[in-house]
């Protein structure tokens, strides 16, 4: 499968799944009703960040609303999604880049070596490790990142150091988005008096 394969599938995996979480919250609340009110504001639809390769992967990174964050991964023989709130992202993100500015540093024990984003309890989950490998011409540093599916299955995306640190500014960036996307619409403002107003004469 080519590269912009991959990238075509993934795009497709996330827009699926964003299509059917869109209608899982729809019909979340038993008892809602069937036609929105006049006055609700309906969920702008999810947005692209990035479309990035990441070693034989394709990745794409879209933000929703309801701050979901949707993450699909495709490779010659997968294609996955990961849909994780924003405020998990964030973390994940954060527990990353202390692994990698560590460089080829000891992890100390109070860093968490291996930083998981997990989708709830579906089994869906992206984590990453560091791997240091000695070589004749020098230490390699590189990133192995796990893709877990729903049927407890997964597969593996190694990334270079560059690789990693732009996927984690574009999962920065869909967080931040998703947040933004989901803030609820700023209310009107009342007007102003005109200033210099003179009492009716009588």
């Amino acid at each position: 499968m080519s590269r912009w394969l991959s990238i075509l599938t993934a795009m497709s995996v996330v827009a699926t799944r964003a299509a059917a979480q869109g209608g899982a919250q729809g019909g979340a609340q038993s008892g809602s009703p069937a036609v929105a009110p006049a006055d609700s504001q309906p969920a702008a639809p999810p947005r692209t960040v990035a479309n990035l390769v990441i070693g034989d992967a394709a990745v794409i990174i879209r933000a929703g609303s309801e701050k979901h964050v949707y993450i699909g991964v495709a490779t010659a023989a997968h294609a996955s999604t990961v849909v994780a709130v924003a405020p998990a992202v964030d973390e994940f993100v954060g527990e990353t880049q202390a692994i990698v500015r560590l460089g080829t540093r000891k992890i100390p024990a109070q860093t968490l070596d291996r930083p998981v984003l997990q989708e709830g309890s579906t089994g869906r989950a992206l984590s990453v490790t560091r791997h240091v490998e000695k070589q004749p011409s020098g230490t390699e540093l590189g990133y192995h990142f796990f893709v877990s599916d729903d049927r407890l299955n997964g597969y593996l995306v190694p990334a270079t150091p560059d690789e990693t640190k732009a996927l984690l500014l574009a999962l920065h960036r869909a967080a931040r988005l998703a947040n933004s996307m989901s803030a609820p619409p700023t209310p009107p403002t009342a007007p102003h008096p005109r200033s210099g107003a003179t009492a009716k004469s009588h």
